[in-house]
C-alpha cells in the first residue's frame, strides 16, 4: 500500500482557566512551555534552505526567523518575542493547539515549491481550517506554522489560538471553545484540504475550466438574445399555456409591480412548483440539444466529484461516492439561472399581452400555435399534427389538454385565410356521419 500524500496529527493543552483543567500548573510554567515551542519551531537548522539564498550568502545571515505568520511571510526575531508575551496572556483563557503535517516528499516536489507551500498552508489552508472547526472570525485567532526539512519528510509544525471569544457556541454566542480534542472529521478536513490546495492548479482547475464552459453553453438557452431562446416557442402548446399561466400568477402576485424577479424570493408555493414543472419539461426530450448539452454539464460534473473522492483515497479516508459542496454550488447555480429566467420572461410576456390587450385566454394561443403548426406541417394529418402535444403528456392531464385543443381547433374562424380554410376542411373529413353537426 502506498502512505498517505498528507498526515496529520495534533495535541491541545487547555487553557489555565479552563473549567475542564485537572492537572495545575503554574503561570511561569506556562510561559515556559510556550518560550520552548516558540523557540523549537523557529531553530533555523530545520529551516528547508533556499537556492537563492544559499547562492547569495544569506544562508544563516538573515533578520528573519523560520517562522511563517499569518500573512505567509517569515517572522523576525522581534515578532517571535512579542508572540510569547502575546500567548502567554492569551493562554490564561484559550486552549492551545498545536499539531504536525507530514507528507510525501514526492508528492511535494513534482507539485509544488517549498516557499509557495509555506505561503499557501498559512494564508489559504489554516484559515479555512480554523472556520471549519467553529471559529467565527479569522482575525480573532493567532496562529504560525514552521517548515521543517531536517527529517525523511517535508513538515509543519504549526500552532493556534484564540485572542478573544471566537468560537460559535449555542444560540450562535461567541465562546471561547472549550473541549480541545480536534475531532475526525477536522481532521479528514485539514488533509483533504491541504492536498487539495497543492493538487488544485494541475488537477481542479483544468475541471473547472471545462465545467464553466459547459455552464456558458447551458445558459445560452435562456438569454432572450440568445438566437436559440428556448422560452420562446410559440407551437409548444403546453409551454405556452404553462408561460401564460405563470405570468398571469406573478402579475396577480406582484400587484403591477415592474421590477426584475429573483426566483428565490418567491414565497409562494404554487408559483415555484410551476416554475420548476416548466424547467422539466424543457429538460425531458433526451433528443433535444438542451437535453444533450445539461448532460454534458453533467458530466463534467461527476469529473470534479470523482477528483475529490480521489484526494480521499490518496490520503487512506474511506468514504463513498459523494456530492462535492463545489458541484452542489454550481447546480444550485446554473438551476436559479433557469428559474430566474423563466420567471422574469413569463411575466414580461404575459404583462405585454396585458398592456397591448391581446391575451384573453390560453385557448387563443393555442389555436394562434395550432395554425402555425399547420402552415409547417400541411401534409399531416389531424392525428400526426396533434400527436406530438398528446403523447407525452401524462394521464391526468391528457383529456384536459385534448379538449382545449379540439375547443380552438372548433372556434377558427373560416375567413382567417386560406390556410384555416384548408386546416377546417381537414378536421371535416375525419368526423362520421353522424357528428356532422359538431364539425368546423
Amino acid at each position: 500500500m502506498t502512505s498517505p500524500k498528507v498526515i496529520y496529527t495534533c495535541k491541545f493543552n487547555l487553557a489555565l482557566n479552563s473549567p475542564d483543567r485537572f492537572v495545575t500548573y503554574n503561570k511561569v510554567t506556562a510561559e515556559n512551555n510556550i518560550n520552548a515551542m516558540f523557540n523549537y519551531f523557529s531553530n533555523v537548522k530545520k529551516r528547508a534552505i533556499n537556492m537563492f539564498d544559499y547562492f547569495e550568502g544569506k544562508i544563516n545571515k538573515t533578520e528573519k526567523a523560520n517562522l511563517i505568520l499569518e500573512n505567509g511571510k517569515y517572522a523576525t526575531t522581534e515578532d517571535i518575542a512579542t508572540r510569547k508575551k502575546q500567548y502567554s496572556k492569551y493562554f490564561e483563557k484559550s486552549n492551545l493547539w498545536l499539531g504536525i503535517i507530514s507528507f510525501d516528499n514526492k508528492f511535494i516536489e513534482e507539485s509544488i515549491e517549498l516557499k509557495e507551500l509555506e505561503k499557501l498552508m498559512s494564508t489559504k489552508v489554516m484559515p479555512d481550517f480554523l472556520k471549519y472547526c467553529g471559529f467565527k472570525d479569522i482575525n480573532k485567532m493567532s496562529y504560525q506554522l514552521a517548515l521543517h526539512t531536517n527529517t525523511k519528510h517535508y513538515h509543519f509544525h504549526f500552532s493556534f489560538i484564540e485572542t478573544e471569544p471566537n468560537y460559535i457556541g449555542a444560540k450562535n454566542r461567541l465562546i471561547y471553545r472549550r473541549y480541545g480534542k480536534i475531532s475526525k472529521d477536522e481532521m479528514k478536513y485539514l488533509k483533504t484540504r491541504t492536498l487539495h490546495m497543492i493538487s488544485c492548479h494541475k488537477e481542479f482547475t483544468p475541471l473547472v475550466i471545462e465545467t464553466n464552459k459547459k455552464i456558458d453553453e447551458l445558459k445560452k438557452y435562456f438569454k432572450p438574445t440568445e438566437r436559440n431562446f428556448i422560452l420562446r416557442n410559440v407551437d409548444d402548446l403546453i409551454l405556452e399555456e404553462n408561460i401564460l399561466t405563470l405570468g398571469k400568477m406573478l402579475d396577480e402576485k406582484r400587484q403591477g409591480k415592474d421590477t426584475r424577479i429573483k426566483f428565490n424570493s418567491i414565497n409562494e408555493s404554487e408559483i415555484k412548483k410551476l416554475t420548476k414543472n416548466i424547467k422539466n419539461y424543457l429538460f425531458k426530450d433526451k433528443n433535444s440539444s438542451l437535453y444533450k448539452t445539461e448532460d454534458e454539464f453533467k458530466k463534467s460534473l461527476s469529473h470534479i466529484n470523482d477528483y475529490f473522492y480521489s484526494l480521499n483515497e490518496d490520503n487512506h479516508i474511506k468514504k463513498k461516492k459523494f456530492k462535492s459542496d463545489y458541484s452542489i454550488s454550481k447546480e444550485d447555480y446554473i438551476d436559479n439561472y433557469i428559474f430566474n429566467a423563466i420567471v422574469n420572461h413569463a411575466a414580461y410576456k404575459y404583462c405585454t399581452l396585458k398592456k397591448n390587450k391581446s391575451y384573453v385566454n390560453e385557448n387563443d394561443i393555442i389555436q394562434e400555435a395550432i395554425l402555425k403548426m399547420y402552415k409547417k406541417n400541411k401534409k399531416q394529418s389531424k392525428y400526426d399534427l396533434l400527436v406530438n402535444y398528446l403523447s407525452n403528456i401524462n394521464q391526468k392531464n391528457q383529456f384536459k389538454n385534448r379538449y382545449k385543443i379540439e375547443q380552438s381547433i372548433k372556434n377558427i374562424n373560416y375567413e382567417m385565410d386560406e390556410a384555416v380554410a384548408e386546416f377546417s376542411k381537414l378536421f371535416k373529413e375525419d368526423y362520421s356521419d353522424h357528428r356532422k353537426e359538431d364539425t368546423i
